[in-house]
C-alpha cells in the first residue's frame, strides 16, 4: 500500500500543479458547497480557515498540495515525518511537514531550487489532473493534463456546479467529494474504498460524512452506514478520530457488559487519542430475540468506568432500540444528540420528531433546481409566452423539522434558486402560510383544510379571493397515507375535505379517470392510496369547469400537491385545467390545452423540482 501511494504520488503531484485565473461569479451553490466542505470536515479531509471555510477564495498551490495528501491518505506520515527541504518561501510548522513529506517523496518541485510559491493559484486543470492521477489515470500518447475535462467527466470528478473557469475553493470542495465516489482506474473499488483500506479514513467517519452531505441512510444499511448517521453533525468525538471494532463474544462484556448476546453483529466506536470517556455501539440482534431484555441488561451491566482513570456519568447512558438494532451511548457531552439522531432513523425510511412522521430525503440539488427552472422556462418559450406566469413550490415536511434532521430538503435554497433562475415569473413564496402541523402525520401531504393561507396568498399574487366562509368541512376517521408502505403499525389519523357550492357544481373531466365527474373521491379512503379523495389521484390531465365562477381561465402545471389546493380556487376560475408533466410529455400541449389569456400557475413540491427529470 506504501508503495502504490507513492507511485501515485509521483505521478500526481510532479505534473499537477498549476496556476488558474480568477473572475468573480460563482458557479456552484453555495449550500451545496458548503454542505460538502461539512462532510469533508467530518471525513477528517478538510479543514477550513480561522474564519471558516472560505469557499469563495481561489485555491493556491499548497492547498491543493494538501487536499491531495489527504485524499491518498498521506496525511498522517506527512505530519509525523517532518522531513526538510529546500523552499525558503514555505513556512515552518504544518505546511513545512507537507511540502517536506512531498520532495522526500519525490512528488513535487518548486518553481525554482529555493521557491516553492505556496499561494499560487491553481487551475480547474491542475487540480483536476491531481485527482485523476490519485485515481490511478496515467500518460499514454497524450498527457492526463491534456485530457483532464474529457477524462474528468467520463471518472465522474467534474459535479454540476464546479467552474472550469473561475476555479474556487467550493470548486475544489465538490471535485474532491466527487472523487471519494468515482471508481479507481484500476478496478479495485472508489477512492474512498482505497482511503479506507488504507486506515486513512473509517468506515463511520466516511458514513458520516455522506450523511452530513445529504446522502440517505436506511436502518437496512450496514451498521458503519447507521453509526455514520448518528454521528453526524454531533460536535464532540470527532468521526475521524475513532477506533472502529467489531463486537465480538470475546470483546462483548467489554463493550456492553454483557456475557452473551444473541446477535448477528456488532460495532463498536470509542477514541483513538483522547482522555474523554466515550464510546457508542451498535449490534443487530438476530430474529425473535427480546430487544426489552437485552436492553434492561446492557443498561445494568455496562461499566461506566471501565476506562479506570475517567468515566460516564451513569446519567449519560442511553440504550436505544428500534427494531432488532440496539444502540449504546455512553458520552458525558452528546448522549441525547447521539440517540435523537438514531431515532430519526426509524420506521424503515421514516423518521419520528415533534409528533409526527417525515420521510427520509436526499439533500437539495442544485443541478435538479436548474433542470426544473429550465423546463419552466421552455415552457414558456414555446406554449405560453405572453401569459401572466406564477411558480410556487410547497416545502417538504422537512424543512420545518430541519433543526431536529440530520438531513432535510432545504426550501429556501429551492425558492431562492427559483426566484434567480426565473426572471418574468412572479415567485409565490408558500413556506411562512404552513407549518409542521399542517402535513398530515402518516403522508407527505399537506391537509387541505389547514391551505387558506396558503391559498390566500396566492390569490392576492393572481388577483383573486378566497371565501372561507363558503367552505363546510367533513370528516372521516381512520386515514393513513402512503407512510403505511413503510410502517405498517401507524396510528390512523383524520382526513379532512373542504366542499362548498363550487365543489357540488363544478364539472371535472379527468382523461385517466373517464368516469369520475366529481371534485372528491369518497371511495378512494377505502383504498391503500387514500389521498387520492382529492381530484381522483394521479392523472395526467384533468379540466374543472364552473360556469359560475368569473370568466377567467387558469392552468396549473402541477404535481399531488395541487390535487387539495385548487378545490379551493374554483370561485374564482371558470375553467382550471390541470397539467402533470410527469404523466404527460409536454409536446403534446398543443393538441390538449388552451393556454389564451390564461394565468399559468407552476405549482410543485419540493421533492419533484429535486427530481426534475421525472418531468416530461
Amino acid at each position: 500500500m506504501k508503495r502504490w501511494t507513492t507511485r501515485l504520488w509521483a505521478l500526481a503531484l510532479t505534473l499537477a500543479l498549476g496556476i488558474g485565473m480568477c473572475a468573480p461569479a460563482l458557479a456552484y451553490e453555495s449550500a451545496d458547497a458548503e454542505r460538502k466542505a461539512e462532510a469533508l470536515q467530518e471525513m477528517g479531509l478538510f479543514r477550513g480557515t480561522g474564519t471558516g471555510f472560505a469557499l469563495d477564495a481561489a485555491p493556491t498551490r499548497l492547498q491543493s498540495l494538501i487536499m491531495l495528501v489527504r485524499l491518498t491518505g498521506g496525511e498522517r506520515a506527512a505530519l509525523l515525518e517532518q522531513h526538510a527541504h529546500p523552499f525558503t518561501d514555505v513556512a515552518e510548522g504544518e505546511a513545512s511537514a507537507y511540502v517536506g513529506y512531498a520532495v522526500e517523496k519525490g512528488l513535487t518541485r518548486g518553481v525554482s531550487a529555493q521557491r516553492f510559491v505556496p499561494g499560487a493559484k491553481v487551475s480547474a486543470q491542475a487540480y483536476a489532473t491531481m485527482v485523476l492521477r490519485a485515481l490511478g489515470y496515467q500518460d499514454g500518447s497524450q498527457t492526463v493534463y491534456s485530457q483532464w475535462e474529457t477524462l474528468g467527466k467520463k471518472a465522474g470528478i467534474l459535479p454540476a456546479g464546479v467552474s472550469t473557469r473561475d476555479f474556487r475553493r467550493g470548486d475544489l470542495v465538490l471535485m474532491s467529494y466527487a472523487a471519494l465516489g468515482a471508481a479507481m482506474h484500476s478496478g479495485s473499488g472508489t477512492l474512498a474504498d482505497a482511503l479506507v483500506s488504507a486506515g486513512a479514513v473509517s468506515e463511520v467517519a466516511l458514513s458520516a460524512g455522506r450523511a452530513t452531505a445529504g446522502e440517505k441512510v436506511t436502518l437496512s444499511d450496514s451498521l458503519t452506514e447507521i453509526l455514520g448517521a448518528v454521528y453526524a453533525g454531533v460536535e464532540g468525538i470527532s468521526p475521524s478520530g475513532l477506533n472502529v471494532t467489531k463486537i465480538t463474544e470475546e470483546n462483548l462484556s467489554f463493550f456492553l457488559g454483557v456475557k452473551s448476546l444473541d446477535f448477528t453483529e456488532g460495532v463498536a466506536c470509542e477514541p483513538m487519542m483522547s482522555s474523554q470517556a466515550h464510546s457508542v455501539c451498535l449490534v443487530r440482534l438476530k430474529d425473535g430475540a427480546d430487544t426489552a431484555q437485552v436492553k434492561r441488561d446492557i443498561a445494568a451491566g455496562v461499566n461506566p468506568n471501565k476506562w479506570i482513570c475517567v468515566g460516564v456519568d451513569p446519567a449519560n447512558i442511553r440504550v436505544e432500540s428500534i427494531g432488532n438494532l440496539v444502540l449504546l451511548v455512553m458520552d458525558n457531552t452528546a448522549a441525547d444528540q447521539y440517540t435523537a439522531n438514531f431515532k430519526k432513523l426509524s420506521a424503515a425510511g421514516l423518521i419520528q420528531t415533534g409528533g409526527t412522521y417525515v420521510d427520509a430525503v436526499q439533500a437539495a440539488d442544485p443541478s435538479s433546481i436548474r433542470g426544473f427552472s429550465d423546463k419552466l422556462t421552455a415552457l414558456r418559450s414555446a406554449y405560453f409566452p405572453e401569459n401572466r406566469v406564477f411558480c410556487a413550490t410547497v416545502p417538504h415536511k422537512s424543512y420545518y423539522a430541519r433543526t431536529e434532521l440530520p438531513v432535510y430538503l432545504d426550501h429556501a435554497l429551492i425558492s431562492d434558486s427559483l426566484s434567480r433562475q426565473l426572471p418574468g415569473w412572479t415567485c409565490v413564496e408558500l413556506a411562512d402560510t404552513l407549518t409542521l402541523a399542517d402535513y398530515y402525520r402518516t403522508d407527505a401531504h399537506w391537509r387541505q383544510e389547514t391551505l387558506f393561507p396558503a391559498a390566500e396568498k396566492l390569490g392576492t399574487a393572481m388577483h383573486f379571493t378566497v371565501d372561507r366562509s363558503a367552505f363546510t368541512a367533513l370528516s372521516r376517521d381512520g386515514f393513513v397515507g402512503a407512510y403505511r408502505t413503510l410502517d405498517a403499525s401507524l396510528e390512523s389519523e383524520t382526513v379532512r375535505w373542504l366542499t362548498s357550492p363550487a365543489t357540488g357544481s363544478a364539472q371535472v373531466q379527468d382523461v385517466q379517470h373517464p368516469a369520475f365527474h366529481g371534485v372528491y373521491a369518497l371511495s378512494a379512503l377505502d383504498t391503500a392510496s387514500p389521498y387520492d379523495l382529492f381530484l381522483s389521484g394521479p392523472t395526467p390531465l384533468t379540466v374543472i369547469t364552473n360556469p359560475a365562477a368569473p370568466q377567467r381561465e387558469l392552468v396549473v402545471f402541477r404535481d399531488s400537491y395541487a390535487s387539495s389546493l385548487v378545490p379551493l380556487l374554483l370561485d374564482a376560475y371558470s375553467k382550471i385545467t390541470l397539467v402533470d408533466l410527469r404523466y404527460m410529455s409536454s409536446s403534446l400541449l398543443p393538441q390538449y390545452v388552451e393556454f389564451g389569456g390564461a394565468d399559468v400557475l407552476c405549482l410543485f413540491s419540493d421533492q419533484v423540482v429535486n427530481n426534475s427529470r421525472l418531468l416530461k
